[in-house]
């Protein structure tokens, strides 16, 4: 009974803490190179959009209006960049403290569920309770490691 009990209860927290619901990165360094240099040129295009953009304000504007208004549209984007970026870092934050909290209450349920089915026999039988809790801790140990 305590062999099929245990071996359920390692695969959960194992599925739990593995699962695809906690924030684990998975990212290569081909991905991260390939994202650099697509970095790189969205820069590149950027700084081409913008003086192309400087230019043809040139048209209607005197030069200092126009750097005035190619200034002011840069730090609008960048403007927007920032607050993108903050909204999806406490989007991450929120989703990374529910899954947090959602297995800390799974943990602490299965906790108590073990304790109040092995009291008993623990009390009953410290010594066998004892090399059995060694066995498990080897166990684990081994395939967690």
């Amino acid at each position: 009974m305590y062999q099929g009990m245990i071996a359920l209860l390692e695969q959960f927290l194992i599925d739990r803490v593995i699962s695809s619901a906690a924030p684990v990165s998975h990212g290569s360094k081909t991905w991260l190179g390939l994202m650099v240099l697509a970095g790189f040129f969205l820069c590149l295009g950027s700084v081409y959009l913008f003086y192309a953009f400087y230019l043809w304000l040139l048209t209607v504007y005197t030069p200092q209006g126009a750097a005035v208004v190619t200034a002011a549209m840069c730090f609008g984007l960048a403007l927007l960049i920032v607050a993108a970026l903050w909204l999806m870092l406490q989007y991450k934050k929120h989703k990374t403290a529910s899954v947090q909290d959602n297995l800390m209450e799974t943990v602490t349920q299965l906790m108590a569920y073990v304790d109040e089915e092995l009291r008993e026999p623990v009390a009953n039988n410290p010594k066998a309770a004892l090399a059995i809790a060694t066995a498990v801790g080897f166990l684990a140990g081994k395939r967690l490691m």
